[in-house]
């Protein structure tokens, strides 16, 4: 709570009240002015507004209090003073009370006489917080009820550890008030606070003990959403981390707000300590596909991304939306996001690195099968029909010539075919060969882009899900 003591050469100096008694005050002053002392009600005021006169209200010869800074010291202090002169914002003024002094202020350092008012015990207003037996602890500590006073301004609290109260004290009826509404919150958030204090100083416990002997130590940060992960089921990771040996202690800082843990380890030995950050660090990793192979690296039902979640040792992945409307544009990427270790999601990431490298390979050789086919079917394709009818049957200029017989009362039948690509009557079963075998045979995987959540520890390692706007998961399957 703060409020002005008059000093005995007249001038006022901001103050605080430390206690409260019926005859007098506990105050220290602001910036070290002088030593904490104990004053009579007599010589306190306290401020109750905080406007200060405009510019246009202010003439030369008006009385004001103005904000003086005392001849031979740091320490400004409020003396009873007259207006000389106004310029701009400024006023030149001289003092009527308390030490010689003249200066040129700000408006912002005057105020009118009128604004403060003499402080007696019978003004203060007095409310009490009864304290829960957890948290007695907690408020005994000095400046531990710090953060209310801020808050509501203008009070002065104490705790009575005998009774295990919060006395608060107050001039203000509205402060009072807000402090009543505050109560049940402000209990309930030091508890939460407490508890996160006691976490920090075993820590820190922990951290100056292990400090001593630790020759390495290793300190990393996990998402706090991955903490889980990192803990494992039932803590079996940092068991294993702990169990490493030369791992002499691991501490886990969880008071951080940003998001994030952090994981101290302490170890005899580098090798160590690394060891048991690849068993704790877990984190979630990017790994761009071209639109156009998703697909593929997906595979049938999702088998390919399945192995590569296997094989890496990742939790899961997750595939980003595609869009519908966009096209097969390699240079579109969709995001695959692995969640995992650190060396896993490297697993994970060459894996699926080396598979794009083989389908681009494949698919370079397909093209290049394309095109020989194209050259050998340019070559090899039959002139155009050129023929007429003899005697029932069709004949043409390779027959006039000879290159080329077959006769039949029904144009069908058996004949004899020279050449590439000849037109024969044969129909005993053998098999034609013809522009309509040569077929270019393609072997591509299933573009299954269907939505797939592939788990560890699932049945079948890829279940199927109807198409939409989710985006799919694929976890690892236990080995």
């Amino acid at each position: 709570m703060e409020i002005e003591v008059k000093q005995q050469n007249g001038v006022f100096v901001k103050a605080y009240v430390k206690a409260i008694s019926p005859d007098s005050l506990a105050v220290t002053y602001d910036g070290g002015f002088k030593p904490d002392e104990t004053v009579s009600y007599e010589d306190c005021r306290v401020f109750q507004a905080k406007e200060t006169p405009q510019s246009n209200n202010l003439k030369p010869g008006d009385q004001v209090e103005a904000l003086l800074k005392q001849p031979g010291t740091e320490i400004s202090a409020w003396q009873k003073a007259k207006m000389k002169d106004i310029k701009g914002g400024f006023a030149v003024v001289e003092s009527i009370e308390g030490p010689t002094n003249n200066d040129i202020v700000s408006f912002d350092r005057c105020r009118p006489l009128n604004l403060t008012i003499p402080l007696s015990y019978k003004k203060f207003k007095q409310h009490q917080i009864p304290v829960p037996d957890d948290l007695r602890s907690y408020f005994a500590r000095p400046n531990s009820f710090h953060d209310l006073i801020e808050t509501v301004q203008n009070i002065h609290v104490e705790y009575d550890e005998k009774a295990g109260n919060l006395i608060v004290w107050s001039f203000a009826d509205q402060a009072i008030r807000r402090v009543k509404i505050l109560a049940d919150i402000y209990l309930n958030d030091s508890r939460q606070k407490m508890m996160l204090l006691q976490r920090q100083e075993e820590a820190k416990r922990m951290l100056q003990t292990s400090a001593i002997s630790s020759k390495h130590v290793e300190e990393f940060t996990v998402a706090s959403e991955l903490m889980g992960l990192a803990i494992g089921s039932q803590g079996v990771n940092i068991s294993n981390a702990r169990n490493i040996e030369g791992i002499e202690d691991i501490v886990i800082d969880e008071s951080r707000t940003d998001g994030l843990c952090t994981f101290k380890i302490y170890a005899k030995t580098t090798e160590a300590a690394e060891h048991a950050r690849n068993i704790l660090e877990f984190v979630m990793s990017t790994v761009q596909v071209p639109r156009n192979m998703v697909g593929k690296v997906i595979g049938k039902s999702g088998k390919t991304i399945q192995d590569i979640v296997d094989k890496s040792g990742v939790v899961r992945v997750q595939i980003g939306e595609e869009n519908n409307e966009a096209s097969d544009d390699a240079s579109e990427q969709v995001d695959f996001v692995f969640t995992g270790t650190k060396d896993s999601i490297d697993s994970a990431g060459l894996l699926i690195q080396f598979h794009l490298k083989h389908l681009k390979e494949m698919e370079e050789m397909r093209e290049t099968i394309d095109e020989v086919n194209r050259k050998l079917y340019s070559r090899t394709s039959p002139a155009p029909f050129n023929g007429t009818v003899v005697n029932g049957g069709y004949t043409n200029s390779r027959e006039r010539n000879g290159s080329f017989r077959g006769s039949s009362s029904s144009g069908r039948g058996r004949g004899e075919a020279r050449g590439r690509g000849g037109r024969g009557g044969r129909d005993d079963g053998a098999p034609r060969h013809g522009n309509s075998d040569r077929g270019e045979q393609r072997y591509e995987e299933s573009d299954n882009s269907d939505n797939n959540e592939v788990k560890r520890g699932g049945e079948d390692g890829a279940s199927k899900r109807p198409r939409g706007r989710r985006v799919p998961r694929y976890n690892k399957t236990d080995a």
